[in-house]
């Protein structure tokens, strides 16, 4: 009770001092709850203690110590962040607690350490009192007390939520915390929507691309770095000089914003045009999980080499697999860095925090791969520096733009800066200033307390969510300003636009930032699952809390920093269309991804059908062409297996030739993400399907050239070759 008064205090802020008397109704469904369990336990002391007196004493003080140790961890990670602990994030910690323990280790502290010590130390002070003072209550005045408050057990859940008069910012303290953990905790998924749909969500077919507009297209992506903090939008503060330059001679997005606050996700959306899936999980980097294909293998099917590059760990929520399956030909992170080959790059560099080397070591590797290149080239770059807890290298600039770890955080900007602009005079000395795309762009803001929240993962205004978006090189009008609002989503189609790749036929939600209009209205969502709900429209923003809070509307035209809650103006109809629409618009995106989950999952077969053409080719790789067999809508459905354990993943590329001209690639109608899928057990036989062009090759023999390409780019063995019966 005491921790939740110092947090509604903390929330309310120094204006609310001393605290009003009805604000201590957040303290009514705790005491419901503590009444409840009281009796509950006093009937496990009258009927358990004369015949098990061991183990009620254990349960009845395991469930005090359990109780106080949520208490404990909630006002730890409140203290860290400004919000709430729950369940799903609690899970989250401590499935992947092996790959969090240096992020939870950089957060430990004296005051933290005794908060977690002392909370459950009060709470086992009664067997220390019991064995200073003898017994002097009977069993049946316990059993007396006891009884009532038993009774209360079915209504502590939902006893007294949203008392009367309790203001917005409070309400989601209005519920016990220990109750809505175990609610969480045996509360169901609801199940998966049945697949809909003949082919993957967001597919492009892409056609031929202008043979004059090849040019090289580098993307960066700036950790941890909020608009507000750039040089763009304050002259004043030197954080992003380079930054700005680049955008005085290109395109920027003043009203850019993530889909999700957070790294792995920004990725998804920035890199492959769609949005991620909207939970706190990171599914998305399991092989075949993907709904379609991103911008490097698109970009690799047009003769592209690529490159992801990055200073920060590629065992982090399994990012390394995840670039690799968006297929990227070459993938460095900090394990690599670390390594012996790139020695000479990291030479006097150090690393800056958990997760890896400071930025300074970017430049050299990423100019160093740009100079062996022969073919137009795709690099993504993403910095480090600007992430939690914003340790510093050596030669950070001083003195401070601000005190404290706000001051820290701009310091870490400049030194990103500053490798941002040793990249571009690098590309210039090698001859590329003039044909590479540069798109340069936050993967989510940073927040320190403009709202009572820290960090960005669970913060859902503008401090986490609008990012700088900057776009310049051939092609892109210099001085440029793209109105209206924008998405990291609207990266891919721009990509494509500027290089002159036509899209017939796939829809993905972005727009080309050179286009004149941006979108009507925005949706996005915070990092855990089912905490909060974004919608931005022009010149309003509202937040949906979900079950935590009442909605929050801002009218971002005069109130950009977001202090006025106009939530009660709004007509009520009106506000509910919005909820409706967020909460349709995450149902249409996680069924996307449920989708292509289904289709791994029948991708398994038993048998191959008999209408098919017997291959018989093996193509190395520990893989084996059985069969190729046609479906209807002019689908080519080929049967591959595996033959040796721990198959390296796969991507297939499928051709057909039509006599002697040229080969045509097929684009996946139903997966198209490498194999193996998850799981693929040795002998089982897996199907893929492509879609066979209308027309193509009508009444002819066709040819088929199958190719199994590994992650870094190299094929197996030789190609398999069979002839397609002639089919009108």
């Amino acid at each position: 009770l005491g921790t939740k008064l110092w947090r509604a205090q903390r929330l309310l802020g120094r204006a609310h001092l001393p605290m009003q008397p009805r604000y201590l109704a957040v303290l009514l469904p705790d005491l419901a709850l503590w009444l409840a369990l009281a009796g509950l336990l006093g009937t496990a002391l009258f009927f358990g203690r004369p015949r098990a007196p061991r183990t009620t004493k254990v349960l009845v003080h395991g469930a005090a110590l359990a109780t106080a140790l949520v208490a404990a961890l909630d006002l730890v990670y409140f203290v860290t962040t400004g919000d709430q602990l729950d369940w799903d994030q609690f899970g989250y910690a401590v499935r992947h607690m092996a790959m969090l323990r240096q992020v939870l280790g950089s957060e430990v502290t004296l005051g933290k350490t005794l908060l977690l010590l002392l909370i459950p130390a009060a709470s086992l002070a009664p067997l220390w009192l019991r064995s200073v003072a003898p017994e002097r209550t009977g069993l049946r005045w316990v059993w007396a007390a006891a009884v009532p408050l038993a009774l209360l057990a079915p209504l502590a859940p939902r006893a007294l939520t949203h008392p009367v008069g309790l203001p917005p910012i409070l309400q989601p303290l209005d519920h016990a915390l220990q109750w809505s953990w175990v609610a969480a905790a045996l509360a169901a998924d609801p199940p998966a929507p049945v697949p809909t749909g003949a082919g993957p969500p967001w597919a492009w077919q892409l056609g031929a691309q202008d043979p004059k507009r090849r040019f090289n297209v580098l993307v960066v992506l700036l950790e941890s770095t909020r608009a507000s903090a750039t040089t763009l939008e304050r002259p004043d503060w030197p954080t992003t000089p380079r930054l700005a330059a680049l955008a005085a001679r290109g395109l920027q997005a003043p009203h850019a914003y993530t889909v999700i606050p957070h790294t792995t996700k920004a990725l998804i959306a920035t890199l492959c045009g769609y949005p991620p899936r909207p939970d706190h999980e990171f599914s998305e980097t399991q092989w075949g999980a993907l709904p379609a294909a991103c911008l490097a293998e698109l970009l690799a099917q047009q003769g592209y080499s690529t490159l992801f590059l990055t200073a920060a760990s590629g065992r982090f929520e399994n990012n390394r697999q995840l670039v690799e399956q968006m297929g990227y030909q070459t993938a460095v992170t900090g394990e690599e860095l670390a390594g012996p080959a790139f020695a000479a790059h990291r030479a006097g560099k150090a690393e800056v925090n958990y997760f890896g080397f400071e930025d300074a070591v970017l430049p050299s590797v990423l100019l160093d791969w740009t100079a062996r290149q022969r073919t137009p080239w795709f690099a993504t770059l993403l910095t480090l520096n600007a992430h939690h807890p914003y340790q510093l290298p050596g030669d950070t600039p001083q003195p401070r733009l601000a005190p404290g770890s706000f001051g820290d955080y701009l310091a870490a900007l400049q030194t990103t800066d500053a490798a941002l602009g040793q990249i571009l005079d690098g590309l210039q000395k090698q001859g590329h200033g003039d044909d590479t795309l540069v798109v340069v762009l936050g993967d989510h803001g940073e927040a320190f307390g403009e709202h009572g929240q820290a960090q960005h993962d669970d913060v859902p205004y503008d401090e986490s969510l609008r990012i700088p978006l900057v776009v310049a090189g051939p092609g892109v009008p210099a001085g440029a300003r793209a109105a209206g609002l924008r998405q990291n989503l609207d990266v891919a189609p721009t990509i494509l636009e500027v290089l002159g790749i036509t899209v017939p036929s796939g829809a993905r939600p972005g727009r080309s930032l050179p286009q004149p209009q941006g979108h009507a209205d925005l949706q996005a969502a915070v990092w855990p699952r089912d905490r909060a709900r974004i919608w931005l429209s022009d010149s309003r923003k509202l937040i949906d809390h979900l079950r935590r809070r009442g909605p929050e509307v801002y009218d971002l035209a005069s109130d950009p920093s977001e202090t006025n809650d106009i939530a009660e103006q709004i007509p009520p109809t009106e506000a509910a269309a919005v909820l409706q629409g967020l909460a349709a618009w995450r149902d249409q995106v996680v069924a996307a991804w449920d989708q292509q989950a289904a289709a791994l999952r029948t991708q398994v077969v038993e048998t191959t059908p008999n209408a098919t053409v017997r291959a018989g080719a093996s193509l190395g790789c520990g893989l084996r062409w059985l069969a190729v067999g046609a479906e209807p809508d002019d689908k080519v459905a080929l049967y591959l297996r595996a033959l040796t354990p721990g198959t390296t993943a796969l991507r297939l590329e499928l051709r057909v030739q039509v006599g002697s001209a040229e080969p045509q690639l097929l684009a996946p109608s139903d997966v198209g993400r490498p194999l193996p899928p998850p799981g693929w057990p040795v002998g089982a036989t897996v199907v893929q399907r492509f879609a066979v062009p209308a027309g193509l090759g009508a009444g002819a023999a066709r040819t088929l050239q199958l190719r199994a390409v590994q992650g870094d780019g190299h094929a197996c063995e030789a190609d398999a070759w069979l002839v397609w019966p002639t089919r009108n």
